[in-house]
């Protein structure tokens, strides 16, 4: 065998490892949120626990993230090729980067430490939700524990990119894998009870110091002598002066859109959960298809750019284009159509209730429009960059920071928690339409007239494809034997204040309706409720706690879908809703209430409350949920061919393009 054949072979395998361990790493990462949420639920505790989880690595990226990736690690390689890869110029490099860098990151990490409460408190300033005190005391606890994670962020970043300029791929993208499953023991272990929910930050910092520590041993084969250096002053840290304003500039356009899309979420119970699980999935599809185009093609736009060829640069930069929108519009459509069984697949079980299932789908299905703008501006910003252009991408950023923030705080008066994730989508889209635009002014050969067919064939085939969806899923309905229908505060009904109990009312008929409803309703519910004969209405009546209200019901037998799967007894569903505390006047309880409309062929077996901060548990293990995956699959199946033929009847030839490639792979 040649040695170009087995340099081709050792390459394909190479690469075949990398992508089966990014996978690997993805799926870990999924698997360690969907233990997140059986164990601790979308409520208090997992709000408290991911407003700290989101600090660190965000502060890392404000004061040396963007520097250490657009400056530093270039540098770094500088000199690998000016010198040698193992010369002694290289090493040294190396551990001035580890030494400097390392310094400056413990100091970071010390004084979120020392500041923890001002951080806190700046992320919750528009909170005024019930238990506020304690949700930042608790975030407090957490993020003191989470704090070291700025620095080891930093030493693993810097450990993945020596590993990755000496061709050692397959211990960088496994490395993430031993964090994800060390954290996952650690949410295990305390399901079990073995130690309090403080550990759970400490365990998520032990495992970013183990994705650290897996990778020395690589180092040591690689023979780097690892002694950090101290040296401010050295040559190599110039250039930053250069261009760190910008760089710094951009990191904090990203923090204080953070900070406000935080304080929008913060005030809603479950909103930063349902943020962090939505941010995880959307980042599946984005970090296995769309960053291995990026990587493929970062290195020909570098290549073409540095020869000011940029009549090539634009004919490749259009391909991407095209293939990425290819890929990523289905898999958006899909998304925003099946967010529900999606959440319910991965999510509901433990302590994350149907009533969280609910909240975190109705968050997903706007944040699914993500998908493929953040794919486009990614692969933009990128070809900016390999065309040594950072004003750009950085005024991008920054304009669209300001978008993000103003739609942020207008729709979430509209639509809640939803409204900010509906805001991200609206601003991807809104600066890769200006990227583009400003991309015209020096990439001259920029192939518009095929990019704009490939998206308009491309979104038709998605049209047809989500008539097809629409219709199978209509054949498997999501379950609508329960509905809420209005919540509020009992006006001219009083309970005695020594009653701690809750309680329920079944209205049966149109007449207990009229003269009920009236005695409930605000002016704001003014028209009442119309019986039909296929159901019924249940008013609930919180106790004088903040509750969880559970709602027991029994489906139907007649559900074709649980007989398929042979399934004769009846299946147990729970509808949870959160109450606020009732109120006592004069000796008398204002209750609480809320009012559930239930189908006739579904039996309300009993209502139960459970106070405020304990979640119902299902159980940490509750299987697969048949009924959701079946829609998933069929739904997925039938869509995605109806998307290919469509592509083929259109001439889409970017479909031809990578089944072909998927055919030889």
């Amino acid at each position: 065998m040649s040695s170009s054949s087995e340099t081709t072979s050792g390459f394909a395998r190479n690469t075949i490892m990398f992508s089966l361990l990014t996978v690997a790493s993805r799926l870990t990462g999924v698997l360690r949120t969907m233990t997140f949420g059986a164990v601790l639920g979308a409520g208090h505790l997992s709000d408290a626990y991911f407003l700290a989880d989101s600090l660190p690595f965000l502060l890392f990226e404000v004061v040396i993230g963007g520097l250490l990736t657009a400056v530093f690690l270039p540098l770094l390689v500088k000199e690998q090729e000016t010198h040698g890869k193992s010369s002694s110029q290289a090493w040294r490099a190396a551990n001035l980067l580890l030494g400097s860098i390392g310094v400056l990151l413990c100091i970071m990490s010390v004084l979120v430490v020392i500041f923890s409460p001002a951080l806190i408190d700046m992320q919750t300033m528009f909170a005024h939700k019930e238990g506020l005190d304690e949700y930042r005391s608790l975030s407090v606890n957490y993020l003191r524990w989470l704090a070291p994670e700025i620095l080891l962020f930093g030493i693993s970043s810097i450990f993945m990119a020596i590993l990755n300029s000496h061709g050692k791929f397959a211990i960088t993208a496994a490395a993430p894998i031993f964090n994800n499953l060390f954290m996952i023991g650690t949410l295990l272990a305390y399901s079990f009870g073995l130690y309090s929910a403080k550990y759970i930050a400490v365990g998520s910092t032990l495992g970013v110091a183990v994705q650290a520590l897996v990778m020395i041993p690589s180092l040591l084969k690689i023979k780097m002598p690892i002694r950090p250096i101290i040296d401010f002053k050295d040559p190599l840290f110039q250039f930053v002066k250069s261009v760190a304003p910008a760089i710094m500039m951009l990191s904090l356009a990203n923090l204080i859109a953070t900070v406000v899309r935080v304080n929008l979420l913060s005030p809603i119970e479950g909103g930063v959960t349902a943020y962090k699980f939505c941010f995880q999935l959307i980042m599946m599809p984005y970090g296995i298809i769309a960053v291995s185009i990026i990587t493929v093609l970062v290195p020909t736009l570098s290549r073409q750019s540095a020869n000011n060829d940029y009549r090539a640069f634009g004919m490749t930069l259009s391909m991407g284009f095209r293939i990425t929108f290819c890929i990523m519009m289905p898999i958006m459509i899909l998304t925003y159509m099946l967010p529900y069984p999606i959440i319910q697949l991965l999510f509901e079980r433990g302590k994350f209730t149907p009533a969280e299932t609910a909240f975190t789908a109705a968050f997903l299905k706007m944040y699914s429009l993500t998908i493929l703008p953040y794919a486009l501006l990614m692969l933009l910003t990128k070809s900016f960059f390999a065309a040594r252009n950072t004003s750009i991408p950085t005024s991008l950023n920054i304009c669209g920071a300001g978008i993000n923030i103003g739609l942020g705080i207008l729709l979430v008066s509209f639509m809640g928690a939803p409204g900010v994730a509906l805001s991200s989508g609206i601003t991807y889209a809104t600066t890769t339409v200006l990227g583009l635009y400003l991309l015209r002014k020096f990439v001259i050969s920029f192939d518009w007239k095929q990019l704009i067919q490939t998206m308009a064939k491309s979104i038709c085939a998605a049209l047809i494809m989500s008539l097809v969806i629409f219709t199978t899923i209509s054949f498997f309905p999501q379950a609508n034997d329960i509905a809420i229908i209005h919540t509020g505060i009992s006006s001219d009904i009083r309970m005695p204040a020594f009653d701690r109990s809750g309680n329920i009312v079944e209205l049966e008929s149109q007449s207990d309706m009229d003269r009920f409803y009236p005695l409930i309703a605000s002016e704001d519910f003014a028209t009442t409720p119309t019986l039909d004969a296929d159901s019924k209405y249940v008013i609930a009546f919180a106790p004088p706690t903040h509750t969880t209200t559970t709602i027991a019901l029994v489906p139907p037998k007649d559900k074709s879908i649980f007989k398929s799967f042979g399934n004769e007894q009846s299946v147990v569903e729970n509808l949870n809703l959160r109450l606020s505390e009732s109120k006592t006047t004069s000796g008398l309880l204002r209750r609480t209430w809320c009012m559930i409309r239930i189908a006739n062929n579904v039996q309300c077996n009993n209502i139960i409350f459970v106070p405020h901060g304990k979640s119902i548990d299902t159980g940490l293990v509750h299987g697969i949920n048949f009924y959701a995956f079946v829609r998933i699959l069929i739904a997925t199946v039938l869509g995605l061919l109806t998307y290919i033929i469509a592509g083929y009847a259109f001439r889409m030839h970017e479909v031809d393009y990578l089944l072909r490639k998927f055919k030889r792979s």
